[in-house]
C-alpha cells in the first residue's frame, strides 16, 4: 500500500480559479470576461502558448517570446515580442493585443504594469505543481470560449497523471533539493518528504519560503500498481 496525499491548501488556492463560460478568475483573483472571437493574444509564457494551440485557439495568438517554440510546424509564422523577461514593449504595442498572458515567476512586474498600461485585459496564472494544470486548462479554456476542450485535456491530464505516480510506487523514497518550481507535487502523493520551500512574488523578486507547518494533508490508502482503484480516488482540481 502506498499514501496518496492531497495538499488540502494548495487544492482550495486552486479552486479559487473558477471559470463559467462568461467568468474566469486568474491567480491574482481578477474576473476575465469571455474573450470576443476576434481577440488578439500575446502570451509570454511558452508552456501556455503551446497550450493556446491544444485548445484551438492558436490562429488567435499575434505576439510570442522566442522561447515558445511548440507547436513547430505552427509557432513560426507568429511574431516574437523579446524573450520571457526581455520583452519588447513596443514591439506589443504594434500588435495592439486585446490579451495578454503571462506568469509571475516567468516574467517581471514593472514588465507587466508597463504593458497593462495599453493591453486591455492581462491574464496572470501561477502554477505551483502538477495539479495545477488543470485550473490553467479550465481557466484560458473558458477566457477563449474552449471549455469543452479544456474538459478534454484535463481527464487526459488526470490519467496521464495517475500513471506517472503508480510508475513511482516502487522507487526508493528518497527526494534530496528538488527544483522549486516543482513544488514537490508528485512527491507529496508518493508521502515523499516535502523536500523545502517554494516561491513567492514575481522574477526577478523571488523569495525562499519554507513550508507552512500548519498545512494540512488528507491521506487515501490505493493498492500498488491498481491503476483503476487510484483514478478512483484521485482528486484532480
Amino acid at each position: 500500500m502506498t499514501a496518496v496525499i492531497l495538499d488540502t491548501l494548495a487544492y482550495s488556492r486552486r479552486q479559487k480559479m473558477n471559470t463559467t463560460p462568461s467568468r474566469a478568475v486568474d491567480a491574482i483573483g481578477r474576473a476575465h470576461a469571455l474573450a470576443r472571437a476576434d481577440a488578439r493574444i500575446v502570451s509570454l509564457v511558452p508552456s501556455l502558448t503551446e497550450l493556446l494551440f491544444e485548445l484551438g485557439v492558436g490562429d488567435r495568438l499575434v505576439g510570442r517570446t522566442g522561447f515558445c517554440i511548440h507547436p513547430k510546424d505552427r509557432i513560426k509564422t507568429v511574431p516574437k515580442v523579446g524573450g520571457t523577461k526581455s520583452v519588447d514593449i513596443e514591439a506589443i504595442r504594434a500588435l495592439a493585443p486585446t490579451h495578454l498572458i503571462v506568469n509571475i515567476d516567468e516574467n517581471e512586474k514593472p514588465t507587466i504594469d508597463l504593458l497593462a498600461g495599453f493591453v486591455p485585459n492581462v491574464i496572470v496564472t501561477h502554477p505551483l505543481g502538477p495539479l495545477d494544470n488543470p485550473p490553467l486548462y479550465r481557466l484560458i479554456g473558458g477566457i477563449f470560449g474552449r471549455e469543452s476542450r479544456a474538459a478534454e485535456l484535463s481527464e487526459a491530464f488526470r490519467k496521464a497523471y495517475a500513471d506517472a505516480v503508480l510508475a513511482c510506487v516502487d522507487l526508493p523514497r528518497v527526494v534530496s533539493d528538488l527544483e522549486v518550481a516543482v513544488d514537490d507535487g508528485i512527491a507529496r502523493h508518493l508521502h515523499f518528504a516535502n523536500p523545502g520551500g517554494g516561491r513567492l512574488g514575481y522574477a526577478g523578486n523571488r523569495k525562499r519560503r519554507p513550508l507552512p507547518e500548519d498545512r494540512t494533508h488528507a491521506a487515501v490508502p490505493v493498492a500498488r500498481g491498481s491503476r483503476a482503484a487510484f483514478l478512483g480516488t484521485l482528486r484532480v482540481p
